[in-house]
């Protein structure tokens, strides 16, 4: 088991990585396991407006987006302080504030894979920064995503199962 017994009693857990990493499919499973909430923070943001992600960053843009995503953070660990596992959006560490923010409200763990791994999984859904320039974005992130892990899994090679049971410890 990766998470020590008074941060699995206290705190979220913050699912970080970039698109396609996992964290979605992984985070329902570990909130099964552990008979916690789960919370996709791009879901949310979506239910909330009533609007696609995709659409809001091309009709209002990028900056509008992220604004949007650090004030579903906050509400949704407002909301579900404890007992919760929440998968992030990949661009979450993008700004500071939520860099800051969420080693201070959560245990984070960083679902790595590589970029080669991450170009096999791409399913040409609507990801508009996904057709930017993936490889630069990925690795401005890499940085972001270390810093704040408290544990990081890399996921090339290992099957969902896995990686869950690793989180877990079953």
């Amino acid at each position: 088991m990766i998470l020590p017994i008074d941060e699995l009693a206290i705190r979220p857990i913050f699912l970080v990585g970039f698109m396609k990493s996992g964290k979605t499919t992984i985070g329902r499973l570990i909130a099964k396991r552990l008979n916690r909430t789960f919370i996709d923070l791009d879901e949310y943001i979506e239910e909330k407006l009533n609007q696609k992600i995709s659409v809001l960053i091309r009709e209002k843009g990028l900056t509008i987006f992220r604004k949007e995503e650090t004030r579903a953070l906050k509400e949704v660990v407002r909301n579900y302080p404890t007992n919760s596992v929440i998968a992030t959006g990949g661009g979450i560490v993008d700004y500071k504030v939520n860099r800051i923010y969420l080693p201070k409200h959560g245990y984070v763990v960083w679902l790595f894979s590589s970029l080669n791994e991450l170009m096999k999984r791409q399913d040409n859904k609507d990801r508009p920064l996904w057709n930017n320039d993936v490889t630069s974005l990925f690795y401005s992130r890499i940085y972001h995503y270390s810093e704040i892990a408290d544990e990081i899994i890399i996921t090339d090679g290992k099957s969902i199962e896995e990686v869950v049971r690793y989180v877990v410890g079953q």
